[in-house]
C-alpha cells in the first residue's frame, strides 16, 4: 500500500455506478474504485454512499471541494484506491496486522473480502474436545480497508479436521473493539494480548456440546438452504443436472451434499418440499444430522469459500443462531445416522478464497 497526501479539492472528477466508485481522477491521476473508497470517502464527507448515485458528477465534485479537507489517498498495488482518510488520521492496513500476527504464536489465516474486508483467523493453541472432534482456541481480527470501523477482535474455535479446519465465531462470545492511536502496530498487539479470547469462549463451549446432541430441524434446514439460495454460492460452488429433457433444473453442489447428508422434505416428512409445511411442522421434524453438524457446514463454507464479507457474516450469523437461539435436546437425535465429521469437508472443492499460513 502506498499513500498520496493531497487536498479534497484536488479530486478532479468521480465517476460512479450506482453506490461505487469506478474511477476517480486526482492531480491527473486516474485510480480504480473499489467499495471500500466509496465508504471511506462518503465517511469523510459526512454522508452515506448513496451521494454517488443522486448526485451528477460534476455536483458530486463541486461537493466534495466544498469540504476542503487534508486527506491521505491509500493506493494498492494494482493503482486502486483503497481509501481517503483524513490526513492527521491513522490508517489500519492489513499489512501491519499481518506483521503483528505473524510475529505472534499460532498459525493463521487471512480472507480478504470483495466488500472491502480483512479478516485474520490465528490459532492460539489450547485443544478442547467436544462431541469426539477436537477444537483449538483462536481469535480473529476484522480490519476494515475503509478506515470507518475500528478494528475488533473475535474469541473462536478452529475445527481440526482438515489442515485449515473451519473458524467458529458465536455472539455468545464477546468481542472487543481496538483502539488505535499513532502506531498502528503496537495499538494492534495491545489489544490482541489483551483480549481474553479464553474467558470469551466459556459459554461458547457447552453449547457446542448440547449442539452435537440436538437434531438439527426441518426449519433448520430450510432457513439454510433458503439463506444459500440468495447468495452467490450456485456459481462459487459449480452446479450440477438433475432431471431430463425441458424439466432439468440446477442445484448447486453444496445443496446436493447438505441433502445427501441432512435428508430432504419428501424422504423426512413425504411433503415435496420444506414450504409446503407450516414452520411449527419444520420445527418438529428431526433431520439426520445434528446442530453440530448444520454448525459445521456454515462455518466451513464462511471460513473457506465465502467471497464478500456479506456472505461471510451472514453465513457465521446463520452459525450462530444454532447456538443461542436452539434449546438444547429440543429433539431427539438420531445417533446412528449423523454425518461424520470429514465429510462435508472432504466433499468440497478446495477454494481460493483464502490464503493459509501454516
Amino acid at each position: 500500500m502506498n499513500s498520496l497526501v493531497t487536498t479534497l479539492s484536488r479530486i478532479q472528477d468521480v465517476r460512479s455506478t450506482g453506490n461505487k466508485i469506478d474511477t476517480m481522477l486526482i492531480d491527473n491521476q486516474e485510480y480504480a474504485g473499489t467499495e471500500s473508497l466509496s465508504r471511506s470517502l462518503a465517511h469523510t464527507l459526512d454522508t452515506d454512499m448513496s451521494v454517488f448515485q443522486h448526485f451528477s458528477n460534476g455536483d458530486l465534485v463541486k461537493r466534495i471541494h466544498r469540504v476542503d479537507k487534508l486527506i491521505k489517498v491509500i493506493v494498492d498495488n494494482d493503482n486502486a484506491a483503497v481509501a481517503i482518510v483524513v490526513h492527521d488520521k491513522p490508517y489500519i492496513g492489513v499489512a501491519d496486522a499481518l506483521q503483528v500476527i505473524g510475529a505472534m504464536k499460532g498459525s493463521y489465516m487471512h480472507h480478504e473480502f470483495n466488500d472491502g474486508y480483512d479478516t485474520i483467523l490465528q490459532t492460539i493453541g489450547g485443544v478442547i474436545g467436544i462431541a469426539g472432534q477436537e477444537f483449538m482456541v483462536g481469535r480473529a481480527l476484522t480490519l476494515d480497508k475503509a478506515n470507518v470501523r475500528s478494528p475488533e477482535a473475535h474469541a473462536l474455535l478452529y475445527r481440526i479436521v482438515c489442515s485449515n479446519g473451519a473458524m467458529t465465531m458465536s455472539s455468545l462470545s464477546e468481542s472487543s473493539t481496538i483502539q488505535v492511536g499513532n502506531d498502528v502496530r503496537a495499538s494492534i498487539q495491545a489489544g490482541l494480548v489483551s483480549f481474553q479470547h479464553s474467558e470469551a469462549l466459556e459459554k461458547v463451549i457447552p453449547r457446542l456440546h448440547e449442539a452435537y446432541n440436538t437434531a438439527a430441524s426441518g426449519d433448520d434446514l430450510y432457513r439454510f438452504e433458503t439463506m444459500l439460495s440468495g447468495s452467490s454460492f450456485d456459481s462459487l460452488m459449480g452446479v450440477e443436472q438433475a432431471g431430463g429433457g425441458r424439466s432439468r433444473r440446477r442445484t448447486s453442489r453444496i445443496k446436493t451434499i447438505i441433502r445427501e447428508q441432512a435428508g430432504t422434505a419428501r424422504t423426512l416428512t413425504g411433503e415435496p418440499t420444506w414450504s409446503a409445511l407450516s414452520q411449527n411442522a419444520r420445527q418438529l421434524t428431526s433431520t439426520n444430522v445434528s446442530l453440530g453438524n448444520l454448525h459445521e457446514m456454515a462455518t466451513e463454507l464462511a471460513t473457506h469459500h465465502a467471497r464478500s464479507n456479506v456472505e461471510y457474516n451472514s453465513l457465521q450469523r446463520f452459525a450462530d443462531a444454532l447456538l443461542v437461539d436452539r434449546k438444547p435436546d429440543s429433539l431427539p437425535l438420531k445417533a446412528s445416522r449423523t454425518m461424520p465429521a470429514r465429510y462435508f469437508t472432504s466433499a468440497l472443492p478446495s477454494s481460493s478464497a483464502v490464503a493459509i499460513r501454516a
